[in-house]
């Protein structure tokens, strides 16, 4: 397959996950809007493009029209720690489970020798 064909398919892969995870119109998403949706499924194509196509931020700004590169990695950026933000939230979560979990068997084993 030739490497044009194959970026028009994944762009247009990439284009049609956004738009039915955020709601934004294929044709909306490199458009000039600034709403939360759009910046959203902008920086959902630009992390595909360059996670799974390799390609550089400078490369990514150009194929998608007239954004800076500087644009682009700050997106990527914010993407990656936003997911590092939901994985410390879980591991969180776990581990005040644990340690709830942890406090009841304590209180039970309290109760039965006290009772």
């Amino acid at each position: 397959m030739a490497p044009k064909t194959r970026f028009s398919e994944a762009m247009a892969r990439y284009c049609e996950e956004a738009w039915a995870r955020y709601g934004v119109p294929k044709g909306d998403i490199f458009g000039p809007s600034r709403t939360s949706r759009h910046y959203h499924a902008r920086r959902h194509v630009w992390a595909k493009m360059r996670e799974e196509l390799g390609m550089s931020y400078p490369q990514i700004a150009r194929a998608t029209g007239s954004y800076d590169h500087t644009t682009v990695l700050h997106a990527v950026r914010a993407l990656r720690g936003d997911a590092a933000i939901d994985r410390k939230r879980e591991r969180q979560a776990a581990s005040y489970k644990r340690m709830r979990v942890d406090r009841i068997s304590v209180e039970q084993v309290r109760i039965s020798i006290e009772g």
